[in-house]
């Protein structure tokens, strides 16, 4: 695996005050970091149903494109974060062969969720757009590096204040729109979407 990718796995999500934007978080073990990646209400909506194991009457998009590389005897390697253009995420699912699909970040976490791939994101990316993780609380719950424990300070509104500080109209996802930045809509195809602002 190429050192430059740091492994991360999708934690939760919450809903940012005052206006409760829906925001992902994905946690980088190595270095106990968080990147938020802001995302539509839709998406929100989707990720809420599934944890509570709701069903749906008809496939959703995503479970279409897990059946449909099955199908075509595709099998996935490896979702991945490489970038940040312009305030979007930069993401791909790599394939066996190295073809890589470019995706939405919210779209590929459920993705590698699904195909039980593993989720990375470029170093130079975490280093820029993540914040500590010693103590971010979620749902009433807590993250907190037990090697450190004693010594957390952080708290949740410190991990308020962090997302507060990011510009919103930067990082925010506007429907049609690219995720990352911070907004109501969700990021088109292409490379200038792929950051999902789905950031």
């Amino acid at each position: 695996m190429d050192e430059k990718l740091v492994e991360v796995k999708f934690l939760d999500w919450m809903a940012h005050p005052p206006e409760d934007d829906p925001v992902l978080l994905l946690h980088a073990e190595e270095t106990n970091r968080i990147i938020p990646i802001w995302i539509d209400l839709a998406t929100a909506t989707e990720y809420s149903a599934r944890e509570t194991g709701a069903t749906q009457r008809r496939p959703g998009m995503h479970d279409v494109f897990v059946d449909t590389l099955d199908m075509v005897g595709q099998s996935a390697l490896r979702g991945q974060i490489t970038g940040v253009h312009e305030g979007v995420f930069i993401a791909s699912l790599v394939l066996e062969g190295g073809a890589e699909i470019d995706m939405r970040p919210s779209d590929l976490i459920l993705i590698a969720s699904e195909l039980e791939v593993p989720l990375y994101v470029a170093r130079d990316v975490l280093d820029a757009t993540s914040v500590s993780a010693r103590l971010v609380a979620t749902n009433g719950g807590s993250l907190t590096d037990d090697t450190e424990t004693d010594s957390v300070e952080a708290s949740v509104s410190e991990f308020a204040e962090f997302l507060d500080s990011i510009d919103a109209d930067y990082f925010a996802e506007p429907h049609g729109d690219a995720e990352g930045r911070k907004s109501d809509g969700e990021a088109d195809g292409g490379a200038d979407s792929a950051s999902d602002s789905d950031r």
